[in-house]
């Protein structure tokens, strides 16, 4: 597992600067068509999407796949999934396909973003975890 490290767009660590936020999970790179697997167990218990289909129709493909385990919520950005609402997960399980993200985010001023899906965590208390402080594979692909 490798974090999306610092390029044109952005840097994939938690916590990192956006314009007008901080990053609030990690990127976890990966290639357009890998299989987004779980690293949890638990049940899936949202597929949503990404962005408001208003504000953003270029990316009302894009989707995420949320599993609940303890009442922490997990969250899989930017995959076609293959998982549904209800379905026991356990780490390994595929839960989504990765999207394009260079098909849609495009900007010729900037070099192309890595490719990668965004991982969170929201905790039991509704606020945003660091995905190190719970997922050892994250942790030590920081290291």
């Amino acid at each position: 597992m490798k974090i999306r490290g610092q390029d044109d767009w952005g840097s994939g660590h938690y916590g990192a600067s956006r314009v007008d936020r901080r990053h609030n999970g990690v990127d976890v790179v990966n290639s357009v068509g890998d299989s987004i697997a779980s690293l949890t167990y638990g049940t899936v218990s949202k597929v949503g999407w990404c962005y408001s289909w208003k504000e953003h129709p270029d990316r009302k493909h894009l989707r995420y796949v949320q599993v609940t385990l303890d009442g922490n919520d997990f969250r899989y950005f930017y995959c076609k999934p293959t998982a549904a609402q209800g379905d026991k997960i356990k780490p390994g399980d595929e839960l989504g396909i990765a999207h394009d993200l260079n098909a849609v985010f495009v900007d010729e001023r900037k070099r192309p973003m890595t490719q990668h899906f965004h991982f969170e965590i929201i905790g039991t208390d509704g606020e945003f975890v660091n995905p190190a402080d719970m997922i050892p594979a994250i942790k030590e692909a920081l290291l």
